[in-house]
């Protein structure tokens, strides 16, 4: 682990908001280069995407804030201002990051299904790539156990995420043209969710860094994470029943027809 980035004796930045700060950074440099090749407009991508960082970006740490240390917080409210030292919560950012792009969406008048399918590989490779800044920092670590890859004794579980959701991505770009042609536009993104959803209940089992009061014996992410498995399979399947059914009325047709 590398918590902090030492620039002189008397300057030192912490890894966590270091590393991010060029992830992000790199990924908006790589974006316009990404919309080309999908075809998409790319003033709008960089547009979504910049609504997608800053409401992510408050989101996530207001969730952390008010959910997991709201006690601290509320003695010392300074602090909720210094998010070098970390303090996010992914889906706290990601759920209302994506309902505000579907509302800057419909304010543009643009396909929903298109941009949500468009966004699900980066959404993945940010997300699997960013849990290297909680490894860097120490936060976010898994249980004991004396697995030959354990870091310190412990499951490295940022790690997980990251092998896990980059393999995701990967699945996503690789098959998204035949997922589009299968299952419509809009699929993409709801494997995604799927995927992601499974893959953090999980990972979540085998944390053990405090992330706020359980529900029903579960943590806040993975409660809603297996709230969007629900969802997700829902979605899913109007996709690929909507696509069967033209498909039996072919069939129905040639059977008339013979």
């Amino acid at each position: 682990m590398w918590p902090e980035v030492r620039v002189s004796d008397s300057f030192v930045l912490p890894s966590y908001l270091v590393y991010l700060s060029l992830l992000f950074t790199t990924m908006i440099l790589v974006l316009p280069l990404y919309a080309r090749w999908k075809r998409m407009d790319v003033i709008h991508a960089l547009n979504i995407s910049v609504v997608l960082l800053v409401v992510g970006f408050i989101g996530a740490r207001l969730f952390h804030v008010f959910y997991e240390e709201w006690p601290i917080y509320r003695a010392q409210p300074e602090r909720i201002l210094y998010v070098w030292l970390g303090g996010f919560v992914f889906l706290g950012g990601a759920i209302p990051a994506v309902i505000a792009a579907a509302f800057y969406l419909r304010w543009k008048k643009l396909p929903w299904n298109e941009w949500s399918d468009f966004f699900a590989p980066i959404g993945a490779i940010g997300y699997g790539l960013g849990r290297i800044s909680c490894f860097l920092s120490g936060c976010c670590y898994g249980g004991y156990c004396d697995l030959p890859w354990s870091v310190n004794g412990r499951h490295p579980t940022q790690l997980y995420a990251v092998a896990y959701e980059l393999i995701v991505a990967y699945l996503l770009l690789r098959f998204f043209s035949k997922i589009k042609n299968r299952l419509g536009a809009g699929a993409i993104f709801w494997i995604w969710v799927l995927l992601h959803a499974s893959g953090r209940v999980f990972i979540e089992g085998l944390r053990a860094d405090f992330r706020g009061p359980l529900i029903f014996g579960f943590t806040i992410s993975a409660f809603l994470c297996l709230v969007l498995v629900t969802f997700s399979v829902y979605q899913i399947s109007l996709r690929f029943l909507d696509r069967q059914e033209p498909n039996e009325v072919m069939k129905r047709a040639k059977g008339e027809k013979n």
